[in-house]
């Protein structure tokens, strides 16, 4: 299967160290380059092609052309984000809030190439709580308080569980201001305990790095980022990307500086995706078995690795775009009890919509 193929050149991108170089003699190389698209792997896929021997079959011309200039818009979009970030850290701090930068840029910072993992939006959680970050929004001018809706509307800013997504500014960047640090997962019990173990996490451990903005401690990240894979695979989708980051992260475990146990994560419902997470890390991307933070699960790995190479970056490319009943509960093998509590929490959100649009129908009397 092509697919396989693929994989092992993503594998080869990724471990800078490994001499086996991928035989791409047979490969195609116009599906290989959609395949990295839709995975949002342009840049750091580049990074592994530039490695091939001089005995390699090299991308035609006329795609080497245009992957290089994506890598490079890549590279300079980087640049813009890291500003973005420092600037958004030191109003914030200016104000008296404490801030960290969440997943994207500071998973960045952990690649052999900072400058290749392809970003997207900007993630900074900020101290204070849900009323008094919003406060401190409307107070810096940023966004107005009548302007705060409830649904998705480019133009306006967006409130939802965890954070406000601000209206795209004029250098076209996303941001998301978080007064929880994690979206969490569909478990309602398992994820208060999540969201108290990470708002205790992040409060006690980060640093600034010389970027000019501060990152979680590794131990934050790792279970933040793995609950944020759970939460959108049953959702939307997720892609390679969000497992790569991850990849990453436990690269960063040079010494075993995190504690994260068996107990831990049943107890904060990520104990099967831990599993699946940890197949694709070794197995798939070659990480050392000693880095892994659970046993590798191979059953749900291979169902965590079809769902991203069919939906591609969270999803966008699924034929099913949509998070359906049908599509999640085709997952219940995956985990019984995460895709029950989903599919508990999606009901009674269509149920809330029905109401609310029968509300919005109804005219008043004359």
């Amino acid at each position: 299967m092509q697919y396989r193929k693929f994989l092992e050149i993503i594998r080869f991108s990724i471990n800078s160290g490994n001499s086996s170089i991928p035989d791409v003699n047979e490969l195609n190389w116009s599906d290989f380059y959609q395949f990295v698209r839709e995975q949002a792997l342009v840049g750091v896929v580049f990074e592994g092609v530039a490695r091939l021997g001089e005995q390699s079959v090299k991308p035609p011309l006329h795609l080497l052309m245009e992957w290089i200039a994506t890598a490079e818009q890549i590279k300079k979009r980087n640049y813009l984000l890291n500003e973005e970030s420092k600037r958004l850290t030191q109003l914030f701090e200016n104000e008296g809030h404490r801030t960290v930068v969440l997943k994207g840029q500071a998973n960045a910072r952990l690649y052999p190439n900072p400058l290749c993992r392809q970003p997207g939006d900007i993630d900074i959680w900020v101290d204070g709580g849900e009323k008094r970050v919003l406060s401190l929004l409307v107070h810096l001018g940023i966004i107005e308080g009548k302007d705060i809706v409830t649904y998705e509307d480019e133009t306006k800013a967006t409130k939802v569980y965890h954070h406000v997504h601000l209206p795209v500014n004029n250098r076209q960047i996303d941001v998301e201001v978080h007064f929880r640090p994690s979206s969490g997962i569909w478990n309602l019990i398992c994820n208060r305990r999540l969201q108290l173990y990470l708002e205790k996490e992040i409060h006690q451990d980060n640093f600034m790095v010389e970027e000019g903005f501060r990152v979680p401690s590794l131990q934050f990240a790792l279970i933040m980022q793995l609950a944020h894979i759970q939460k959108h695979f049953l959702e939307y989708g997720v892609g390679l990307r969000q497992l790569v980051d991850y990849f990453f992260l436990l690269k960063d475990r040079k010494e075993d500086n995190t504690n994260i146990t068996e107990e831990l994560l049943r107890n904060l419902g990520l104990w099967n995706m831990a599993g699946a997470v940890m197949w694709i890390m070794s197995d798939i991307l070659g990480l050392d078995n000693e880095l892994l933070i659970a046993p590798k699960n191979k059953r749900r790995g291979q169902i965590l690795l079809k769902a991203i190479i069919d939906g591609g970056n969270f999803g966008m490319y699924s034929a099913e775009k949509k998070s359906t009943h049908l599509k999640r509960l085709k997952l219940f093998p995956f985990d019984p009890g995460e895709v029950l509590w989903a599919e508990c929490r999606f009901l009674k959100m269509q149920i809330n919509d029905t109401f609310r649009n029968l509300k919005h129908r109804e005219t008043p009397c004359s």
